[in-house]
């Protein structure tokens, strides 16, 4: 699965890891292949999911342990599409997870979702 962007990248496999990242995977992984990471992140299922989970990783980390901006900082760095991403991002969690698509900054979901009431969590 391979998706192109506005702005010349694209969005590889089921986590969508931008190609931004196939150089630091090629890297790492691959001894500087870039096509054979590229075909790596966009056709292994589970290879896709661990680059996505450290991508994930790497923007928690610039997010101060923050989950809410990890995740729309995964999306985008523009505030934003990052902030339509979170916003889908939330309501398919309230669906997902208590079972309405509805998100009101409801207690119950802040509080099941620790890292998710815009504050930054210690430990």
């Amino acid at each position: 699965m391979e998706h192109h962007n506005d702005n010349g990248t694209y969005d590889l496999g089921p986590m969508q890891v931008n190609s931004r990242w196939i150089p630091d995977v090629a890297s790492f992984h691959f001894g500087g292949d870039r096509k054979a990471a590229w075909s790596a992140v966009r056709d292994w299922g589970c290879y896709n999911i661990l680059i996505g989970t450290w991508v994930f990783r790497t923007y928690v980390d610039e997010a101060g342990g923050n989950l809410a901006e990890a995740v729309g900082l995964y999306n985008s760095h523009n505030i934003i599409p990052k902030l339509r991403y979170q916003r889908r991002f939330a309501a398919n969690y309230a669906k997902l997870f208590f079972g309405s698509s509805k998100v009101n900054n409801s207690q119950e979901a802040r509080s099941a979702t620790p890292g998710f009431n815009n504050q930054r969590q210690n430990g």
